[in-house]
């Protein structure tokens, strides 16, 4: 089959998305399938940033005009999609979409798999609605995705459009704002897909708690595998150790992943502080990973 994943995330990032859509494509393309990743280019020069990563024909990652930073750091917004894409998309008659971002490059998969009468799958990667209690700045490009890009990219009925107006009445709060936006969108987007995949229970569970008699749709648990790490050599790890003073009797705790606000990771701090550190003193904790709190156990987090 031909296979389109569609992402508003990919390299040179580096997050959970991107590495669920690497993985997916890898193992699809193992069993024999064509799978094209289309996803921002992090530049207004698609061409540059695909020479940059040594991309070319054979990889089947098409790339578009992006900018970075609107609302936060390693945040991609792309906008630019003339009708001559949508043509580009139809005349590569994919099999099946996949999306994982409900944002302006999963929306223009939504859109080409409704156009052009093709499966769509939706694979529910991020808790948005977690993600905005951290984020409040984000209300303008919410309502920007729910009144305009989310209208333009998939076929709304009356009764969608009525919802999606209910959204821009004020709240008393952004945080509450921007939580039923999220809600509501995700609720009509997902409710128009042929399939449905949440990778937690937790998530499962959070979107059929917002389905209502008028929309419905049925959620795929479907957590992803991970290939095991190859085992560190001892010159490594004592490298490592040496790097970072960590004695060979210290018992390191470590939390690997993105440093962002929503992770709660000022939470975990405290805790190690209260329950582990005092009775145990020989324990260190280590974060390894990157975002724009990569600073936050230096400002006292």
């Amino acid at each position: 089959m031909r296979i389109g994943l569609f992402t508003d995330s990919y390299r040179p990032s580096i997050n959970g998305i991107v590495y669920v859509v690497e993985s997916l494509k890898r193992e699809l393309e193992a069993l024999g399938h064509e799978v094209y990743v289309f996803c921002p280019a992090k530049s207004i020069s698609p061409s540059k940033q695909a020479e940059l990563l040594h991309e070319d024909e054979n990889s089947r990652i098409i790339r578009f005009r992006s900018i970075t930073g609107a609302f936060f750091d390693d945040y991609d917004t792309s906008v630019f999609f003339p009708p001559v894409v949508q043509r580009q998309i139809a005349n590569m008659h994919l099999d099946v979409v996949h999306i994982f971002t409900p944002s302006q490059i999963g929306l223009l998969g939504v859109k080409a798999a409704k156009k052009n009468n093709i499966p769509l799958i939706i694979q529910h990667c991020t808790d948005l609605y977690e993600f905005v209690d951290h984020y409040p700045a984000v209300l303008p490009g919410a309502l920007a995705l729910a009144g305009v890009v989310f209208p333009l990219s998939v076929k709304l009925n009356g009764q969608d459009l009525l919802e999606v107006a209910k959204l821009y009445r004020p709240r008393n709060g952004v945080t509450k704002w921007n939580k039923d936006i999220i809600e509501r969108v995700i609720t009509i987007l997902y409710s128009k897909a042929d399939a449905v995949i949440a990778l937690s229970r937790k998530s499962r569970d959070q979107l059929e708690s917002w389905q209502t008699e008028d929309y419905a749709y049925d959620v795929t648990l479907m957590p992803n595998g991970v290939n095991a790490l190859p085992r560190a050599s001892a010159k490594r790890v004592a490298e490592f150790r040496e790097q970072w003073g960590l004695d060979e009797k210290d018992e390191v705790f470590g939390f690997v992943g993105r440093l962002g606000e929503e992770k709660n990771l000022p939470i975990l701090i405290q805790a190690f502080s209260e329950f582990i550190a005092e009775a145990r003193p020989k324990s260190k904790l280590l974060f390894v990973g990157d975002f724009e709190s990569k600073d936050f156990g230096k400002n006292g987090g």
